[in-house]
């Protein structure tokens, strides 16, 4: 069957390649890259370098490296980290010597160390034992990489697929028929249209209220109470008398008065102004959702009748009918690419998740109240009020005094009258208080020619003045009904007094138990407003976790797959370029200013920059426009590798990251990713001389390997439209399925690598006249194609400045096979070639009469 070139389909993809430098060929890089990371990763402490050359003597490196490895120490303030072009023309082996003697010198300060060391000073012992591991890894991963050339190849490629016929596919169905046998064959084909819709009806409705309040209120309050007791007691007195052989004979005037006054005062004045504003938005949605859903179905049942009318046995089988396609594959053209593996592609794009991390974090802790009862006193409770915002209960008074008793009556006016007199005072302890102390105030007076006898019960020993003159008593009377609540009595007696005011004055103090109810009322009241806030704390920490998550889902799916690809292209220029490396230097960030909003420095005409700022601009913009031009950002390709290859710390948290796109949270999980860059045609050589010495403007010196991987696939790209082809492509392939057909591909791509050097010198191409011939000062050229026919040559050609081809075989324009044309100007090789099949709905029937022979 006629393959249908009409209905040709086609699949754009690429291969990439590494490129195998043989050993001779890798010792003429300089890698300055790694050479730069690898002493960057060692991360060198002050002073190191010296104490090295101190310990390991007999390093192979000559003292211009170790000044090198000096200047990867940490700078001093103000100096800028040494850039990768500063170790360009330092040998590989050097450099390796360095990192093993840096590995070397590390190796024993740890063993000197020892076990004891580690016990002493566990913090230290840890960071030896990191620095050993560091710089092992370093080293190891150093002489891992040089032994893999970074630069590689990535063949453009397209797979166009075009339907060449129907052939009969695999057995469905088998149906044996004796002769004379009848059978009817039902044949069913249905399908089934399924129609969903759904309308969403939403009703809103939004009240919005406002209410301000304010009240001021004012009280002042006086208070003012003033007591006076005056007491004023007279005594005459006279009493002669004989003992024994002694007259004695006396004369007493007493007089006493008392006066007390009590003034007190106080005043308040108490303001308040308290304004209240509520507001209150309610907004309430209906929503409805209508949804229809309609299946209709159609179905078709034939009906076949089959008989067999021979004698003999027969089998009908059903076969399914395969569509039979070609395939080509076709390359269009060829790109130079930097291989490179970056750690966390998504890092920044992580920190969200690190915020939801943290906010899950402190939504799952537990309400924890841990201020003891015990710890509120009167000096600190209302710091703790305000602390938490509580409003909490006043302690109880720190003491209470009431006074009971006064003048004393029912005493003997006559000093004949012995007798004993008994008095009670009642006091009432107010509840949650305690006696703390009692103090008595009395005077007492006596009869005429007898002592007095004052008795306090419960009082130990009694007061019992030795005199008979009047008693005076001013003090505390020690222990006596201390700790006693209620109601309390005090009971006195007196003998021989005639005058008396006997009063108590009682010191209470709050119980215990009413100062622990009150620290627990307090610590209650804490603790309320406490979980209060945390209650609050929580409901805003949920909130914010929720709009986290519903910014995260409200991004279309093209900005996701741009903002990875961005990521990636920020980590390959941080990891390619190194630490050194500034995305805007501080010089360009200054001629930016510091005021205004980020990002609006210049919206007007007036720039404010001189010829020094226009200058530095300049050279920022330079190496922006090659950086973005010299790499084809449109052909990124990156793969993800999982996340154990991040640090191990991050692993837990790492594999926790949810996000509603998969791509997306595939991405964030990656512990690294493989990048592979591909260069823009014309930028080969100045890429390559950049990977290599690490500066941009470099020249890589003639036959660098570099240089010539450059220009083979700037031959090769050359021979094909450049980009990306055209939606319709021509069918002139160039095809290259024979041994013989590579072999003549390979020879005009070296005679277009020679007209390029001819060019560079001479400003044109040769012309027809001139022929190939004139190209032999600059290299071999291969005159003869396979079947040694003279390789044809056209300058100006019809389609390009020059034009090379070999007619294949029979040295015929046109033909298939061997005798295809190989020519310089087709838009794509054609590298492979075959078919494949597919199902489809067809089916086919076929009449046996006979069972084939089994083997």
């Amino acid at each position: 069957m006629t393959v249908l070139e009409n209905s040709t389909r086609s699949l754009n993809k690429a291969t990439h390649t590494s490129v195998d430098l043989p050993d001779a060929a890798q010792g003429e890089l300089s890698r300055a890259h790694e050479k730069a990371a690898l002493l960057r990763a060692l991360q060198l402490r002050p002073g190191e370098v010296d104490a090295v050359l101190r310990t390991q003597q007999d390093v192979a490196a000559p003292g211009e490296v170790w000044e090198v490895a000096r200047r990867f120490e940490p700078p001093a303030a103000g100096l800028l980290a040494p850039r990768a072009a500063e170790v360009a023309d330092v040998d590989l082996d050097h450099i390796a010597a360095v990192g093993k003697a840096v590995l070397a010198h590390r190796t024993e300060e740890l063993e000197r160390a020892g076990a004891p060391a580690a016990q002493e000073d566990p913090r230290a012992h840890a960071v030896r034992q990191t620095m050993v591991a560091s710089a092992s890894a370093a080293v190891g991963a150093f002489e891992n990489a040089v032994k893999v050339a970074p630069i590689g190849m990535l063949h453009l490629e397209r797979i166009e697929m075009a339907p060449a016929g129907i052939e009969r596919g695999e057995l469905l169905a088998t149906i044996p028929l004796a002769p004379g046998e009848q059978t009817s064959v039902v044949h069913k084909e249905w399908s089934v249209t399924d129609e969903e819709f759904s309308t969403i009806v939403t009703d809103s409705l939004e009240n919005v209220s406002e209410k301000g309040v304010t009240e001021k209120s004012e009280l002042a309050e006086a208070t003012s109470s003033q007591s006076k007791r005056n007491q004023q007691l007279g005594l005459d007195a006279s009493l002669s008398g004989s003992y024994g052989m002694v007259t004695f004979a006396t004369s007493m005037k007493f007089s006493t008065s008392l006066e007390t006054e009590q003034s007190v005062k106080d005043s308040r004045t108490h303001a308040s102004e308290v304004t209240a504003k509520a507001a209150s938005r309610v907004r309430k949605e209906r929503k409805v959702t209508i949804q229809t859903s309609t299946e209709s179905g159609q179905q078709e049942t034939t009906t076949r009748t089959l008989v067999n009318n021979t004698p003999q046995a027969m089998r009908i089988d059903y076969y399914s009918m395969m569509r039979k396609w070609r395939v080509r594959l076709l390359q269009y053209g060829l790109r130079l690419t930097y291989d490179l593996a970056i750690p966390e592609p998504g890092a920044t794009l992580r920190t969200v998740f690190t915020q939801l991390h943290d906010l899950d974090a402190q939504i799952g802790q537990p309400f924890v109240f841990d201020l003891p009862a015990s710890a509120i006193t009167r000096a600190n409770y209302q710091d703790k009020a305000a602390f938490y915002g509580a409003s909490v209960p006043e302690p109880p008074g720190a003491e209470d005094k009431k006074t009971i008793g006064g003048p004393v009556s029912g005493l003997p006016t006559s000093k004949d009258d012995r007798g004993w007199r008994f008095y009670q005072v009642e006091i009432g302890v107010p509840d949650g208080y305690r006696i703390d102390k009692v103090f008595i105030d009395a005077m007492l007076g006596v009869t005429q020619g007898n002592g007095r006898t004052f008795v306090i019960i419960g009082i130990q020993p009694p007061l019992w003045p030795t005199t008979n003159s009047p008693g005076d008593y001013h003090q505390e009377l020690p222990g006596f009904l201390q700790g006693r609540t209620g109601r309390q009595v005090i009971s006195y007696m007196l003998q021989d007094v005639d005058v008396a005011d006997v009063q108590f004055e009682i010191t209470m103090v709050p119980t215990e138990e009413s100062m622990a109810a009150w620290r627990f009322a307090v610590w209650q009241a804490l603790r309320d407003a406490a979980r209060d806030r945390y209650a609050e704390r929580i409901q805003a920490l949920v909130a914010r976790r929720e709009e986290i998550r519903a910014q995260l889902g409200d991004v279309d799916t093209l900005t996701l797959r741009q903002e990875e690809r961005e990521e990636v292209m920020k980590g390959v220029l941080r990891w390619l370029l190194g630490p050194g490396f500034d995305f805007m230097p501080k010089d360009v960030r200054d001629l930016f200013g510091s005021g205004g909003i980020p990002g609006t420095a210049f919206t007007g005409n007036e720039l404010g920059l001189d010829a020094a700022g226009w200058a530095t601009m300049f050279r920022y913009q330079e190496m922006v426009k090659f950086l973005q031009e010299a790499i084809e950002w449109e052909n990124l390709l990156y793969f993800h590798y999982p996340y154990f290859w991040d640090h191990p710390q991050a692993w837990e948290f790492v594999r926790t990251i949810r996000h509603p796109d998969p791509i997306r949270q595939q991405f964030l999980r990656a512990g690294s990713a493989r990048v592979v860059v591909t260069i823009r045609p014309g930028y080969e050589d100045a890429f390559a001389a950049f990977i290599d010495r690490g500066n941009f403007g470099d020249v890589l010196p003639p036959g660098h390997p570099y240089l010539t991987i450059g220009q083979e696939i700037r031959a090769y790209d050359q021979a094909n439209y450049p980009g990306i082809p055209p939606a319709n492509p021509e069918s002139a392939y160039r095809p290259l399925l024979s041994p013989a057909q590579r072999r003549a591909w390979t020879d005009i791509q070296k005679i277009i690598g020679l007209l390029d050097k001819y060019h560079d010198a001479h400003g044109t191409y040769p012309t027809t006249a001139q022929g190939l011939a004139v190209l032999a000062p600059l290299g071999q050229v291969p005159l003869l194609d396979p079947w040694n026919r003279p390789y044809v040559y056209r300058s100006p050609g019809l389609r390009n400045d020059y034009e090379v081809s070999s007619l294949g075989a029979n040295g015929v324009a046109g033909g298939d096979g061997d005798d295809a044309d190989i020519t310089s100007w087709a838009p794509a090789s054609l590298v492979a070639e075959w078919y494949e099949y597919t199902a489809s709905h067809g089916t086919d029937i076929q009449v046996n009469t006979s069972l084939p022979a089994m083997g």
